[in-house]
């Protein structure tokens, strides 16, 4: 959408398509003077300690879908994952050797114990980078398993919904408005897993371990994490206890890891630790699950979505279903080991097509993460770009992008105000469910383009709105 778009425009491009509730707030935000000034959802009392201390912005304005975009963008969040999941069968044969010489991993013995275990590639847990655009949404890039961002801000999901002007927003718009609980969801997915795949738990009980920072295991974090677990324990039947604490409280046993004289069952590692040697053993060993995906050096790289993207039309590879999922949501992605590619129905030596088509493209380090080593090309200067396109060409382990625009959103901005806003929507992917919707957003002109929370976007939670019954 073009900059000069009016408010109108940009309703019905970017509001209306999702529901009544997001094009009603839309209007009704822009005539509230409340939500035109800033608020510090950080400040409420019953925050745990992580989300006091977190270290990016939130937006003031909420962003709502309702249930039939929610269940439409379910579709590729879940299927995409599931496909790089089963990339290694599909393009190596499940070759070690092969897998490791492509994507650059050096200690191939390692590679091997973890990639052959018998519980690899059970747990597809995923945050998926979608961009809207006016051809539909976009998937930038997957990144697989627990380390990723986002799911923090699902402590001010109440917060949101209390404040003044959205109670009064609710009362005039009298809908179900329901903020997904991402880490009930995680939680839920994690035990079934274990459940199903391992019989670990003892008599019905069923710990759980989750490997963060020494300051998150005492005070409001971590009990705040329990009492999500303690739920998602009932809905299965089971009882148990959440430990949250850095390996080093973990002590090794005949029968796995234990914790304060507990055995664990079940382990997430959401802040990406080394996996200590004992815990290793103990998953070999099949005496603790990692719900995790214990390779996302690999299953993260964005060489998983430019093979999608180069055989996106293989019958022998994808169902008629996958393919239209990839044809549908995949940019044009390329990896820079080809030295021709087939662009717009034409075929073309790759460095001279990204630098003869500089604008029409974004480049990315396979391994980059936070906005880091990534370039826009409508926003790179000629010169650096041409220095990009080189080194991607040197080093191999680049992939090139078609660009996309996002659409246009609206938002409080300044210290009293609304500007326009572009966003990538976050999506959090618990093997065939989606989880929850989370987006980042940046102010529409000027800066970098790139909207990622390390580079100043702002964050905010979608709530899913359904009509009351």
């Amino acid at each position: 959408m073009r900059e000069s778009s009016s408010v109108d425009e940009i309703i019905a491009t970017s509001y209306a398509p999702l529901g009544i509730v997001p094009e009603r707030f839309a209007r009704f935000a822009l005539n509230e003077p409340a939500l035109h000034r800033p608020a510090d959802y950080l400040l409420q009392d019953d925050l745990p300690d992580l989300m006091r201390h977190y270290q990016f912005p939130v937006q003031r304005w909420p962003f709502f879908v309702d249930s039939a975009n929610f269940r439409a963008v379910e579709v590729p969040a879940t299927v995409l994952p599931a496909l790089i999941n089963k990339i290694p069968r599909l393009f190596f044969d499940n070759d070690v050797d092969a897998i490791c010489n492509y994507f650059g991993i050096e200690n191939k013995l390692l590679f091997s114990m973890l990639f052959t275990h018998k519980w690899h590639g059970q747990s597809v847990v995923a945050r998926g980078d979608f961009i809207n655009t006016s051809d539909g949404l976009m998937c930038l890039e997957q990144n697989m398993g627990s380390q990723i961002g986002g799911w923090q801000t699902e402590a001010i999901s109440a917060a949101y919904l209390r404040c003044p002007a959205m109670q009064r927003f609710m009362q005039e718009t009298p809908f179900r408005y329901t903020p997904t609980n991402v880490l009930l969801a995680w939680f839920n997915y994690s035990i079934g897993l274990a459940r199903r795949n391992t019989g670990l738990a003892d008599g019905g009980v069923h710990n759980l371990f989750i490997a963060a920072p020494h300051e998150y295991a005492t005070g409001s974090t971590s009990a705040y994490f329990a009492a999500v677990y303690q739920q998602a324990l009932e809905q299965h039947g089971l009882h148990g206890t959440l430990f949250m604490n850095n390996f080093d409280a973990l002590s090794a046993g005949r029968d796995g890891v234990h914790v304060q004289g507990q055995r664990i069952h079940s382990l997430l590692n959401p802040s990406g630790l080394t996996l200590p040697l004992p815990v290793l053993r103990a998953y070999m060993a099949c005496t603790v699950y990692i719900v995790d995906e214990t390779l996302p050096v690999v299953y993260s790289d964005k060489r998983m979505l430019a093979l999608l993207s180069t055989h996106a039309g293989d019958p022998r590879r994808f169902t008629e279903q996958e393919r239209g999922v990839i044809e549908r949501h995949v940019p044009w992605t390329r990896a820079f080991d080809q030295e021709h590619v087939d662009y717009r129905g034409g075929r073309h030596q790759l460095a001279t097509l990204a630098v003869e088509q500089q604008h029409e493209f974004v480049i990315k380090h396979a391994k980059g993460c936070q906005g880091n080593d990534l370039y826009i090309g409508g926003k790179t200067p000629a010169s650096e770009w041409r220095q990009v396109v080189e080194r991607a060409v040197r080093e191999k382990c680049w992939v090139i992008q078609q660009y996309y625009a996002s659409l246009t959103y609206l938002g409080q901005q300044g210290e009293q105000g609304i500007g326009r806003f572009h966003g990538i929507w976050g999506t959090f992917c618990f093997g065939e469910r989606l989880g929850r919707i989370w987006l980042r957003i940046q102010p529409a002109s000027g800066g970098s383009g790139i909207i990622n929370s390390h580079q100043g976007a702002a964050e905010t939670i979608a709530y899913v709105v359904d009509p009351l019954e």
